[in-house]
């Protein structure tokens, strides 16, 4: 993988479906010729429960996920250091879930950086919306 590699959050493709202003930074993120988006399977969970939640369809938004980002499978090992991870952090980060320890996970192995708007997540090989 060469250039800038983003693997996006829930919170964040929730703010670019949102087109607000911080979905806007998403939008010229993915504007950005040197980058490439990644997404994984827990994310269109979390959001098209969301979707469901606010009485939205949410087959548009997944199949406009698919068409500008590639899904990662995670690995059985991927899945393993997330509940490490998840552990660890549990201790220190109430609001960890796992699909975050799983984005972390991913994104330090594969070398991306997170697009998000958790403060959870803030610092920690995340490009955080603000």
């Amino acid at each position: 993988m060469t250039g800038n590699n983003y693997l996006i959050d829930t919170s964040a493709w929730i703010e670019y479906f949102q087109g607000t202003s911080l979905g806007q930074k998403v939008k010229d993120i993915r504007n950005d010729a040197h980058s490439s988006f990644f997404s994984i399977g827990i994310v269109l969970s979390e959001l098209t429960s969301t979707l469901i939640r606010n009485g939205h369809d949410p087959e548009p938004c997944c199949e406009h996920i698919l068409s500008i980002s590639t899904m990662i499978e995670p690995t059985h090992r991927d899945y393993l250091d997330a509940g490490i991870k998840h552990a660890e952090m549990k201790k220190t980060e109430n609001r960890i879930s796992y699909s975050d320890a799983l984005l972390l996970v991913l994104s330090e192995k594969r070398r991306m950086k997170i697009v998000s708007k958790d403060e959870h997540l803030k610092g920690k090989n995340t490009l955080f919306l603000r």
